[in-house]
């Protein structure tokens, strides 16, 4: 997620519900959350040189927040990728810990979630679409008339999202804790199936 994008809106029918508590203006783009409702913190930055200030700076912006919704995060990473001799490189750094004036980030969990998955919703829901039984789990997927790609989106999920985009007072959250979205079966079938089919990515 990036928080600028979230916050203007772009994908979703509202601007993501984001404050920001503390000191500093410097905060890094990126916050994640997975499966297992842990955050990650990322701050990426692309050069076309190494630049060992831009990567301090990177490392700086990441230790300028401290917790998302009174959870530290499991990981903050500063990552930078720049051209050296025409290939890509990546340096990736790990603070250890936030600095004493991070801030504390508040986000609306049911705005965020809902979100976060708005752009392949709106993708799916309007064209014509079929249902594709994947390893026992039913997607609702985008019939490309070019067939090139498909983007589908897990049934109850996508069910869960019609609701909500329906009735904005929907806690997204909730709804998705509901059909075991979160339980690590679920994510664990989702796992096999992104193993098993090798041309097929599901998040």
């Amino acid at each position: 997620m990036h928080l600028d994008v979230y916050q203007a809106g772009l994908y979703g029918p509202n601007p993501v519900n984001i404050t920001m508590n503390g000191e500093s203006n410097r905060r890094p783009d990126f916050i994640g959350y997975d499966s297992s409702n842990r955050w990650a913190v990322i701050e990426a930055k692309g050069r076309t040189q190494f630049k060992r200030g831009d990567l301090a700076r990177a490392k700086e912006q990441t230790e300028n927040l401290k917790t998302i919704n009174d959870e530290e995060p499991i990981f903050r990473l500063a990552i930078m990728s720049y051209l050296n001799n025409n290939m890509i490189n990546i340096r990736i750094s790990d603070p250890p810990k936030p600095n004493d004036y991070a801030l504390h980030l508040k986000v609306n969990m049911s705005q965020f979630l809902r979100d976060y998955y708005a752009l392949p919703f709106y993708i799916v829901s309007k064209g014509k679409n079929s249902v594709v039984n994947i390893n026992g789990l039913d997607f609702i997927v985008l019939n490309d008339p070019c067939k090139i790609f498909k983007v589908g989106i897990e049934k109850n999920l996508f069910m869960v999202l019609s609701k909500s985009i329906e009735d904005k007072e929907i806690n997204f959250h909730k709804e998705l804790e509901s059909i075991g979205y979160f339980s690590e079966s679920f994510q664990n079938h989702l796992k096999e199936i992104d193993e098993n089919n090798k041309n097929c990515t599901v998040n």
